[in-house]
């Protein structure tokens, strides 16, 4: 834990015991869960509907339940980010998968690309219905901007606690109003767990600055500007 943020540096360790019980009664209240998707899909099928219908399962976050020493949601860890997204509907076949990371402001774009709307208000997201139909097209985004936490006007980027952002090989993060060595920068290569933070390693002091610039191009954009291919990262130093 001693290169991990501040607010999280000094935490005890977690009892497993509760732990495993906490996990127990979230996996049963799924049971309920299960049976309304059971119902609506039912109701769907009765009414001639289903078909004709996308169905949808996803969340608004993950929890952790002991990594990192951490039990909760306000953090910019895998285990928070990294949420299910099922789509069900005409077009799209069934079984198939795409490794493809996708954002919860996507969702509005892909609906209304699949719906054959036409918004009037600017959207930030980027439409993943080519995907879902074929999980080998390529999206326009290589790096996504990450975001959690309670409202904090004070901070440098109002309305967030802690900014980052996510490329397919990092995670880089911070608390909005620290100092900016006080965060996180993984890499998903050589560590899949997060459970070696190199931020202020100066192998990735170039990754690093060009995810700190992204960042801050990524906190201000909005619509197309917002899905950007920035390319490749340099790479870590020897």
């Amino acid at each position: 834990m001693r290169d991990k943020e501040s607010i999280v540096r000094g935490r005890a360790r977690l009892a497993p015991r509760a732990l495993k019980r906490l996990n127990l009664a979230r996996i049963r209240s799924l049971l309920s869960v299960d049976e309304a998707v059971a119902n609506a899909v039912t109701a769907l099928e009765r009414a001639g509907e289903l078909d004709e219908t996308y169905i949808v399962f996803t969340s608004d976050n993950g929890l952790a339940l002991g990594e990192h020493r951490y039990l909760g949601k306000d953090r910019l860890t895998d285990e928070a980010l990294d949420i299910p997204l099922v789509v069900r509907g005409p077009g799209i076949p069934a079984g198939t998968r795409s490794s493809r990371s996708v954002s919860l402001i996507d969702l509005t774009q892909t609906l209304v690309q699949l719906m054959g709307l036409s918004p009037t208000l600017v959207t930030d997201g980027e439409t993943f219905a080519p995907t879902l139909r074929n999980p080998d097209a390529p999206g326009f985004r290589d790096t996504m901007l990450i975001q959690t936490g309670a409202k904090d006007r004070r901070a440098e980027f109002p309305g967030w606690a802690y900014r980052g952002v996510l490329t397919q090989r990092y995670a880089y993060g911070r608390r909005v109003n620290n100092p900016p060595d006080d965060g996180f920068l993984y890499d998903h290569h050589s560590d899949p767990h997060e459970l070696r933070n190199v931020l202020t390693s100066q192998r990735y002091r170039g990754v690093r600055r060009e995810l700190e610039r992204r960042l801050k191009v990524l906190s201000d954009c909005a619509g197309s500007e917002c899905n950007r291919d920035f390319g490749p990262l340099p790479r870590p130093g020897r």
